[in-house]
């Protein structure tokens, strides 16, 4: 009787572990989420800025039209070293965004990768003369890239601005899957 009571007991501490680190992951996925929203928009926010101060689409400041075609072909993207293709043309390309807006130190940390140690991802994607799309990506929880939990932004360049109100279109920040 009292070896069926131990094993029970070890049984309970075991499924109540599993549950609390499960409610745990769900939280601190959706706070994960949360900040990468934050974080995407702050870098619109830059390139939009960079753009206007240098009167130059993105993809000459950044001096890449995609700086995330690359990363398409690397299987997962967190926990890389700052050598692998992905994360040299984000950190180049970000540098290239704040330097442009005057800044003369380093980005934030917090800017040069996702909540999940991955690069973020920047198709400059020109496909206009003044008026083109910008995607701004995480790779998501999962750190591959084109996959249903990437978060991803879209908007409009600096030159899409509508000259009777000045605003620059945005699109909504899509998330493939829901958590």
């Amino acid at each position: 009787m009292k070896t069926k009571w131990i094993i029970l007991t070890i049984l309970t501490a075991i499924l109540t572990v599993f549950f609390a680190e499960k409610t745990l992951h769900k939280h601190n996925l959706s706070q994960d989420l949360s900040e990468t929203q934050r974080r995407l928009d702050v870098i619109r926010s830059l390139v939009l800025e960079a753009e206007l101060v240098a009167s130059k689409p993105v993809h000459q400041i950044t001096k890449n039209s995609c700086s995330m075609c690359p990363c398409k072909t690397d299987n997962i993207l967190f926990d890389t070293s700052y050598t692998n293709t992905c994360q040299y043309n984000w950190s180049n390309a970000i540098i290239n965004i704040w330097r442009s807006i005057g800044r003369n130190d380093t980005p934030p940390d917090w800017l040069m990768t996702d909540p999940w140690g991955s690069p973020f991802l920047l198709n400059e994607n020109v496909t206009g003369e003044n008026c083109y799309n910008v995607i701004i990506s995480s790779a998501g929880p999962d750190g591959l890239v084109e996959t249903s939990d990437d978060i991803t932004l879209h908007f409009m360049s600096s030159g899409c601005r509508d000259p009777q109100t000045s605003m620059v279109q945005t699109f909504v920040v899509e998330q493939s899957e829901k958590h």
